[in-house]
């Protein structure tokens, strides 16, 4: 994942610094193809033995299309560029936050590219957009017929957070089995471990949470996480903080 840098650049030391940046990905994506092709003629006679590098190693799941290129992109151009790109190196896309996923909905459909929509409890990105864009663009993208998940903008310390973002979606048109699918079994079938989790089905892990009420709503809380069968201790700073000024203010309580 390329950053933009946190100083401003004028426009051209920006072109500079993006095709600079798209070289060094295009020069790996070269090298890492040329390393498979050596190691795949390795079994024909009187072709020698080329080492093993580890980097390139692990890209030749992504060049035969077993493992997806994960993209993030947010405006129109970027998006349309990154497809460009994935289409020209002949390999998978996931389109992460996609945030004018919306508006270039026949590129990804045609393209078959999924996004992991984030986030959507947000603001609009621009003045003429409608104040409530970002949570109505996974059903925009339902609509479409895109595969899609919704995430958490990254914000791992947050991911208390994730059930409210679908739930807002389906306050804004997406049905609701959708939005708690949308964090559950597409978020594992985009991820290719569909076969393991997302779902409670017969031989996948058990993982699974267990919650006071609907998980969509704001006002349930999750009682019992299980991950792969093994009960997971949730105690935490928060639980920890909430216990210890509940028994204060009884026995403040308590006193009067």
């Amino acid at each position: 994942i390329v950053r933009a840098p946190s100083v401003r650049q004028s426009e051209k030391e920006q072109k500079k610094e993006r095709d600079r940046e798209l070289k060094r990905i295009r020069d790996a994506f070269a090298e890492a193809r040329a390393y498979m092709l050596a190691k795949k003629a390795e079994t024909r006679p009187g072709v020698p033995y080329h080492r093993v590098d580890v980097r390139w190693e692990a890209m030749i799941p992504v060049l035969e299309g077993k493992v997806p290129v994960f993209v993030h992109a947010d405006e129109i151009q970027q998006i349309q560029a990154a497809v460009a790109w994935a289409r020209e190196e002949k390999v998978k896309m996931v389109l992460v936050h996609g945030r004018d996923a919306w508006r270039v909905t026949s590129l990804l459909k045609e393209n078959g590219v999924p996004v992991v929509c984030s986030p959507v409890l947000t603001t609009p990105r621009r003045r003429f957009e409608d104040y409530d864009q970002a949570f109505k663009t996974p059903k925009l993208l339902y609509d479409a017929g895109i595969a899609f998940c919704i995430d958490d903008n990254e914000e791992y310390a947050h991911e208390r957070n994730l059930p409210y973002n679908a739930s807002m979606a389906a306050a804004f048109g997406l049905p609701k089995e959708e939005a708690l699918k949308s964090i559950t079994l597409s978020s594992a079938q985009i991820l290719g471990v569909a076969d393991r989790v997302g779902s409670l089905e017969v031989g996948k892990d058990a993982t699974l949470i267990v919650t006071t009420d609907d998980i969509l709503e704001i006002m349930s809380q999750v009682e019992i996480e299980f991950i792969q069968g093994r009960k997971v201790d949730l105690t935490s700073r928060h639980t920890m903080l909430y216990e210890k000024y509940r028994e204060k203010n009884r026995r403040v309580l308590g006193r009067q």
